[in-house]
């Protein structure tokens, strides 16, 4: 049996959100580790607005601190952007944050086709570009990126920020290593999260 948790993951997923069904069962693994787990619904092939997504995340850290429970905000690949700005916006409700082959940044590096099929994922790198701006040297420190070895689809440049702590996960690709990060690898990634 696990033991009870003080921390509470809020995991932010990336695009594709027919696989959150996957993503919970990985998560479900993290609370084996002793990780309690939320995991957030992007429904980012949908109409709602950025805005509305960001306001879900902000409900949902605001609810768990409520609770006395150590926030940590964990950002899936796309996840990544949003989790930037929560870092920017609320530091005051967040234990620590790390993204999982996050697009962190560089949003001028995405193919316009994939803005257009995701409006809110356009905003949301905008504003992840510019939170990122507003992240005092503490706060980048802070952070952590898993990242794989090498990734075609988020450049592992983009998944760091100046100052920032880095776990490389020994893998190719991007959601091969996501896959890894919520099963294999999990033990990796439930460490890294109880040591915050």
């Amino acid at each position: 049996m696990a033991k009870r948790s003080t921390i509470c993951v809020i995991y932010i997923p990336g695009l594709g959100d027919r696989y959150d069904k996957l993503r919970t069962l990985g998560l479900r693994l993290w609370r084996l580790q002793g990780i309690e787990t939320v995991l957030v619904p992007m429904k980012w092939e949908g109409d709602e607005s950025y805005e509305e997504k960001y306001s879900r995340i902000v409900q949902v850290m605001v609810r768990v601190h409520e609770t006395g429970k150590r926030v940590v905000l964990v950002g899936e690949s796309a996840g990544g952007s949003m989790v930037m700005r929560g870092m920017a916006d609320s530091p005051h409700l967040l234990h620590g944050v790390l993204t999982i082959c996050g697009k962190n940044s560089g949003a001028s590096t995405v193919s316009p086709r994939l803005y257009k099929k995701h409006p809110a994922f356009s905003e949301a790198m905008q504003g992840a570009d510019a939170a990122i701006s507003r992240l005092s040297p503490d706060m980048r420190r802070a952070f952590i990126s898993v990242h794989p070895t090498y990734d075609p689809v988020v450049p592992v440049g983009d998944t760091l920020l100046h100052g920032c702590r880095q776990v490389r996960l020994w893998a190719v690709g991007h959601f091969v290593p996501i896959v890894l990060a919520l099963s294999v690898y999990s033990p990796v990634v439930t460490r890294t999260i109880a040591r915050l």
